[in-house]
């Protein structure tokens, strides 16, 4: 039986995400157009509002579409982990990664996806939740096997490893200087848990396998990335 023959409707979708993408990447939103959005995707600047009712709410459908499959190997990978810094160090990893990988796309990322909008954020705010619910759920698990003493709510303390993971990224990427992804997860997942660690897990000797586990979680999800990117190709219209 041969592969289901995909609708115009979709692939013209896809074109008009893919457009957008590139055009605010290049321009930012505020300079971004649908006109020079629809003139990208090949189609008329009135064939866009069939898919979306503004530039916002394309905006944040790019950030969603972008993020989803990143989104996706982040969980996967974190479940076959141990123990919740592992989990922790992993996030932090993958989050440098990708800003690592998609400089314009996540500057954009950071700067558009703090405007928490009523009518567009819904859009983003599922991705962006399980995304980050990867900490918080390895804080919860550090804190109720007694690894980690939470003195304040986990929620608090994940929004506090994610903004200091993006503010890092954020000032490399904006001077040009490069990221090293292993090394600073690596540390900025120890100065982290400095302030939440139990004192007896401190003290106790370094886990001598962690390195080994993280390092085959990544190596899966980059055979896995290496895999999907050969065969990815650009949308076009038809």
């Amino acid at each position: 039986m041969g592969a289901r023959r995909r609708p115009k409707t979709e692939i013209r979708e896809e074109a008009i995400l893919h457009a957008a993408s590139l055009e605010l990447c290049e321009k930012g939103y505020d300079a971004a157009t649908i006109s020079g959005i629809a003139k990208r995707a090949g189609v008329a600047d009135g064939t866009i509002y069939k898919y979306v009712s503004d530039k916002r709410e394309l905006l944040f459908r790019v950030l969603s579409k972008s993020i989803e499959g990143h989104v996706n190997q982040t969980i996967e990978g974190a479940r076959t982990l141990q123990t919740a810094r592992e989990k922790i160090e992993f996030f932090c990893y993958r989050h440098l990664v990708f800003w690592d990988q998609n400089r314009e796309l996540s500057i954009l990322y950071a700067a558009e996806s703090r405007t928490r909008d009523r009518y567009h954020w819904p859009t983003y705010r599922e991705n962006n939740r399980r995304y980050v619910q990867v900490v918080q759920d390895a804080i919860e698990e550090g804190g109720a096997k007694g690894h980690f003493h939470l003195t304040a709510p986990p929620r608090f303390l994940r929004d506090i490893l994610i903004g200091s993971v993006e503010q890092v990224a954020w000032g490399l990427t904006s001077s040009g200087q490069r990221i090293e992804p292993h090394r600073m997860a690596s540390e900025i997942t120890t100065i982290f848990l400095r302030g939440i660690e139990a004192k007896s897990q401190a003290a106790s000797s370094p886990d001598v396998g962690l390195a080994d586990r993280l390092e085959r979680a990544i190596e899966r999800l980059e055979r896995q990335g290496q895999n999907g990117n050969s065969e990815k190709k650009a949308p076009r219209s038809e």
